[in-house]
């Protein structure tokens, strides 16, 4: 098999039209039409777990809520759910919320992010009687258009 040896100009050029580095930010990126564009990592999903009432952020998009036993000192708490103008989830976001109330249950209650305003909207069988304190599970918290969630 023959050995190829380029001259320096062939090799200045050749490093010359090197593709870049990707960003340094903790991010994996691919490539795509010339590109570096982010890439899903495979490590899973990411828990927050509840310690009382809580606003949904956007660390919880297409995560995991938890409420583990007695959180909210055992009680009750309530999960609030953003308006748009808040923080805008993207169509299609789903928060599992996964409740242990195997002993010292707490109540969870649902409720907009801007009350009195009519945004954003809640519908499902666990809007209005939330979820009682005798109740463990695994939810879905969807947002299916803007302003509007169901909940399962």
């Amino acid at each position: 098999m023959p050995l190829t040896i380029y001259d320096k100009a062939k090799v200045d050029d050749l490093l010359s039209t090197k593709i870049d580095e990707a960003p340094i930010d903790g991010t994996t990126y691919g490539r795509k039409d010339g590109a570096w564009d982010p890439v899903a990592s495979g490590s899973g999903k990411s828990v927050y777990t509840l310690t009382g009432s809580y606003t949904l952020a956007s660390g919880d998009a297409n995560n995991i809520v938890y409420c583990p036993q007695g959180a909210g000192g055992g009680f009750g708490l309530t999960l609030t759910i953003p308006d748009d103008a808040t923080y805008s989830f993207p169509v299609g976001t789903i928060i599992t919320l996964c409740v242990d109330n195997s002993t010292s249950g707490t109540n969870i209650s649902f409720a907009q992010g801007n009350p009195g305003v009519p945004a954003p909207t809640l519908v499902g069988p666990i809007v209005g009687v939330g979820i009682g304190s005798s109740t463990s599970g695994h939810f879905f918290i969807t947002k299916v258009a803007a302003d509007l969630w169901i909940l399962s």
